[in-house]
């Protein structure tokens, strides 16, 4: 499976899910940004996709919610050291009150992973982020060495809604 996101303007994005009603689209929304994610097994019809393997999951994404998505820039030697450090990790989440999905995401071409959650809501988010199960990247239990060089940058969130199929339909009318 594999994992595209496209941004754009908001209205640009919401009409683009009513032509494809049949694909797996998740519409999201911040004061910042919106991006439109097509999970699929095969091509995207996105016209400047960039294009992610999916090499961990767990749930369903839905058009509700609140998303978080953690980019994290990882060198290419100590891409299999994080791989395997944070699959096991997210092994841990899966039962979290308030999850309903995750994606550890690898994008094509490039040193950056996205660790996407899709929560009920915020609170749900923060209630984990307090919890003895969350874990940063600083906090992986990596080889020294690994850790030292592993980063070619400064991880950070972006954080979106994705609004309500009912919202989007009185939107589109």
């Amino acid at each position: 499976m594999k994992l595209f996101i496209t941004s754009g303007t908001f209205s640009y994005l919401l009409n683009t899910t009513k032509e494809h009603p049949d694909e797996r689209l998740l519409l999201l929304h911040n004061n910042q940004s919106s991006l439109l994610l097509h999970e699929t097994a095969q091509d995207t019809f996105f016209k400047v996709p960039r294009k992610y393997d999916i090499i961990g999951q767990s749930g369903q994404l839905k058009q509700e919610g609140f998303v978080v998505m953690y980019h994290i820039p990882v060198n290419a030697e100590g891409q299999p050291v994080f791989e395997h450090a944070y699959k096991q990790h997210l092994i841990q989440i899966q039962n979290q009150p308030g999850l309903y999905a995750f994606r550890f995401l690898k994008q094509i071409g490039s040193d950056s992973y996205i660790i996407l959650t899709q929560w009920q809501e915020e609170n749900a988010f923060k209630a984990w982020q307090n919890s003895t199960s969350y874990i940063s990247v600083n906090d992986l239990k990596l080889p020294v060495a690994s850790a030292q060089k592993l980063f070619t940058g400064d991880p950070y969130f972006s954080k979106y809604t994705a609004p309500t199929i009912d919202w989007m339909k009185a939107q589109i009318s």
